[in-house]
């Protein structure tokens, strides 16, 4: 299971399509290579935690690495692993609110967000989406300390997110695509879906959100028409 939620997130990669130089070049390529280097990474620090057995309970499951690191290096390896830790959580980090302000950039470039968002400033940054994003993710935070979530509790409420993205962006490519990519999202799409239905009362948060969503879009339209 583990494995698998190791690529959670790799589709906001694609909003920062706009910051390479020959992204029709440049962009499958660095995807692919990330894809692929992300998937041996994992895969080998998994085969090392399970051949080491650093793992068996709630304690050593959250510290499998930094005991992996001690038994193979020493007692100096914590520090090493740390700093290690904190770049690729900083790296992943970066690339979350970068692609959310890109984001929140392009769809207020395309009229669907205030005006004001699609303004970037001389090293074509989009402060005032970047800055949105930042509080936002400060707000969340001190909501999520008021009530005192778990990282575990996060955890769960953000799959369901993950998995209604795949589930639409599958059944798109259903009726986008055509011959062998066409029966490829379609399986996608059914996998996603089964794997939306496994999640049970986790995903009702994603749900939820969803339906707010289309509501607010419903709403405007109709107001629109009137």
């Amino acid at each position: 299971g583990v494995m698998f939620w190791c690529f959670v997130g790799i589709e906001a990669f694609t909003h920062l399509g706009e910051e390479f130089k020959r992204p029709e070049r440049d962009f499958p390529l660095a995807l692919l290579l990330g894809v692929l280097l992300a998937g041996l990474v994992y895969w080998a620090c998994s085969v090392a935690v399970l051949s080491f057995a650093t793992y068996g309970d709630v304690h050593s499951d959250t510290t499998a690495l930094p005991r992996l690191f001690e038994q193979l290096l020493g007692e100096q390896a914590r520090a090493l692993v740390a700093v290690l830790g904190y770049l690729a959580c900083f790296a992943s980090m970066n690339v979350y609110i970068q692609g959310f302000a890109r984001l929140i950039w392009s769809l207020a470039e395309e009229g669907r967000l205030p005006a004001s968002l699609a303004v970037r400033n001389r090293q074509g940054v989009p402060g005032k989406a970047l800055l949105l994003v930042v509080i936002s993710c400060a707000l969340c935070a001190v909501l999520s300390a008021t009530l005192k979530l778990s990282v575990d509790d996060l955890i769960r409420y953000a799959n369901g997110n993950f998995v209604l993205i795949y589930l639409f962006s599958m059944a798109a490519g259903w009726v986008l695509l055509r011959g062998i990519w066409r029966l490829l999202a379609g399986l996608s799409t059914l996998l996603c879906a089964a794997l939306l239905v496994m999640l049970g009362s986790d995903a009702l948060y994603a749900v939820a959100l969803l339906v707010a969503l289309l509501l607010d879009h419903l709403r405007a339209r109709h107001k629109a028409l009137a």
